[in-house]
């Protein structure tokens, strides 16, 4: 395997790792999730195992490293912490490791470090679940004890020491980097003012030496802050100077601005190297190209080096390339004459879909072997969706028309023909042509026509099919378009529809069922709110807000006292948004049967607020009542109703009967 292919198995490998032990998480071990994802490690491990006797994984500070370079696969850094708090320092997987092994180990990783350790660590852990084929090294983990400063009761004169001792000032470094940028950079500055201008080059000699000691982080630390603190930018400049350019280059690729090209150009044009820029570049290539970045991405460095480097902002590109300006010019269309394109492309393809109807029905006629014939009658009706969607009506029209002529007389000698003419019928009056009818009508409502006269003639699975795409509509009033289209065949419709509807399209249904009042339709109607699920009940309660009759209030009013909370107080919000006559009333009614001081608190107080919206004139009266009422022994929620009721009165008075 090339370096490439082993980087993206340990990749794999690992990042199937962590996502086992995500869906671990949520699955038990036997769930097929978890084991999709140590199928999909195991198969990358088996590739890697071919020339490699042992995959070996590091835990490292921010993931896993594999032969001292970071893993970067998702989820790596959360699986390494997981082991770290489990004291692991290494993990190996060998060949013959299967599935149940895999889940096994990632199960005790999952588990709680405490525990484990309790019985022995990691290792014991996956021994006593037979895991033989992934082992782990196990690490004491102790804070090694730092030196402190005694800075004495003299700071002047401690400062003065640390600029004058480079091993004690990058002890203070190592602890300064480590913490606030903004109280470093001060204590820099501090150190700068303390030993003055005589004192400057031994400084920055201290601070020279200092620097090479510390870890990537507090040089990482240090060059970040040459960069964005214009205080310490001069003495770290200094100090750069003195310090050797492979030096450099090592701390700028060996940390964090060596994982990205992008930040070290940004680093490289930001810090205050002087005329060191390029012979610094130069050292930095290759420890960047030994770190696996590309040429295309020394390339890219390169680039916004020069970038950076410019003083003065780029000229625009249609200033050094004039020939662009001529291009736009040739570019700007008039809208007139997109117009006159797109009219006549439309024209072009209308003559082609007709020529090509014409054609398709010539053959048909022509046709003399059973199958070839119903190939063209497939490939006829498949036109008219498209037809549709294009807004030419009248040659889907024509197509319909030739698909039913034929089922209704054919004289060909096939038995077959005549459930072959009806699938074709089917298919070209499916969803796809409906949705594409309904959003034409919507889009231009002088279709509306054409699609009548289509729908009358399509049958009643081509208008069903047309009722589910306008349920369908969200964004628009679906029914309504339909109850255009279709008129009173809607109803009947709605009727069949109704006892198998989704419970998201009730609403609508009922809303519109309710509207028309017919006994049928109010049957329809008792029927939906007998369902015994509180969604189809709750949604039906929601479309009969938006009818004014009196049966609907009676309706609602079965549904404030329906068995289920949620679906009564759906009910009771529903009421007030009513628009019928007498929906007060009944909601005052209610509130009379109810238990408002005791157990029923929550719907009475449910009540008063949809009085206090309700566009019912009667509502104030209803409220007035109920903040009038008057007991001898003012129990349970008593006070607190009435209160509520003095709100929704000045609440309503305030804004007027809406």
């Amino acid at each position: 395997m090339s370096d490439e292919q082993v980087k993206r198995a340990v990749d794999t490998v690992v990042r199937s790792l962590a996502t086992s032990a995500k869906t671990l998480r949520l699955y038990p071990p036997s769930s097929p999730i978890p084991r999709q994802t140590a199928d999909a490690a195991l198969e990358a491990l088996s590739q890697f195992l071919v020339d490699e006797p042992v995959l070996t994984l590091t835990v490292a500070r921010e993931g896993f490293s594999f032969r001292n370079s970071a893993v970067n696969a998702p989820g790596s850094s959360e699986l390494a912490d997981m082991l770290t708090r489990h004291g692991v320092a290494e993990m190996s997987v060998l060949p013959g490791a299967n599935v149940d092994e895999l889940i096994s180990f990632v199960g005790a990783v999952l588990k709680d470090p405490l525990e484990v350790r309790g019985v022995g660590g990691m290792g014991a852990v996956l021994a006593a679940e037979g895991v033989e084929c992934v082992r782990v090294s196990d690490v004491s983990l102790t804070v090694a004890e730092i030196e402190t400063l005694d800075q004495g009761d003299d700071v002047d004169e401690f400062l003065r020491e640390l600029a004058n001792n480079p091993d004690k000032l990058a002890l203070w470094l190592a602890s300064a980097t480590s913490g606030d940028p903004a109280a470093l950079a001060e204590g820099l500055t501090e150190l700068a003012d303390v030993v003055g201008p005589g004192g400057l080059d031994r400084l920055v000699a201290s601070l020279s030496s200092a620097f090479l000691q510390q870890q990537p982080d507090g040089r990482d630390a240090l060059l970040g802050l040459s960069v964005k603190n214009t205080d310490v930018r001069s003495l770290m400049g200094a100090v750069l100077g003195s310090i050797g350019t492979p030096d450099i280059a090592q701390s700028l690729a060996g940390g964090l601005f060596g994982k990205n090209v992008l930040s070290m150009s940004n680093m490289l044009a930001g810090l205050p190297l002087g005329e060191r820029v390029s012979e610094i570049l130069a050292e930095v290539k290759p420890l960047l190209a030994s770190a696996g970045h590309t040429n295309r991405e020394m390339a890219f460095l390169e680039h916004m080096l020069e970038l950076r480097g410019k003083e003065e902002p780029e000229a625009p590109l249609v200033n050094q390339r004039p020939d662009y300006t001529k291009v736009a010019k040739i570019a700007d269309v008039r809208p007139e004459e997109v117009e006159k394109v797109r009219g006549e492309v439309q024209s072009s393809m209308a003559k082609m879909n007709a020529r090509s109807v014409t054609t398709m029905l010539q053959l048909l006629d022509q046709q003399e072997d059973f199958a070839l014939y119903c190939k063209t009658l497939d490939g006829l009706a498949s036109t008219v969706p498209a037809l549709f969607e294009m807004r030419d009506f009248r040659l889907a029209e024509q197509v319909l028309s030739e698909l039913a002529g034929r089922e209704a007389r054919t004289d060909q000698p096939w038995p077959e023909l005549t459930e072959k003419l009806r699938e074709a019928i089917s298919k070209a009056t499916g969803p796809r042509s409906m949705s594409a009818l309904l959003h034409a009508v919507g889009d231009d409502p002088s279709l509306m026509p054409a699609a009548r006269d289509i729908l009358r003639r399509t049958g009643a699975p081509a208008q069903t099919a047309f009722l589910h795409e306008a349920l369908n509509v969200r964004d628009s009033d679906g029914l309504a378009i339909a109850g255009d289209a279709l008129g009173r065949r809607l109803l009947d419709l709605l009727v069949a529809e109704a006892p198998n509807a989704q419970w998201f399209n009730i609403a609508p249904i009922v809303q519109r069922l309710a509207t028309e009042g017919d006994p049928r339709s109010s049957q329809t109607v008792d029927a939906i709110l007998r369902r015994p699920d509180e969604q189809s009940r709750q949604e039906a309660a929601k479309g009969l807000a938006g009818v004014g009759t009196s049966m609907a209030v009676r309706q609602l009013a079965s549904l404030t006292r329906d068995p289920s909370p949620e679906v009564a107080l759906v009910a009771i919000r529903a009421a007030g948004r009513s628009v019928a006559p007498g929906s007060a009333n009944m909601l005052g009614t209610r509130f009379d049967e109810l238990d408002c001081d005791g157990k029923d608190f929550t719907a009475c107080r449910e009540i008063i607020n949809a009085l206090t919206r309700s566009v019912d004139p009667d509502a104030t009266a209803v409220l007035s009542r109920i903040a009038a009422r008057k007991a001898l022994i003012k129990r349970g929620h008593f006070a607190e109703i009435t209160d509520l009721a003095r709100q929704a009165l000045t609440t309503r008075n305030a804004g007027g009967e809406r």
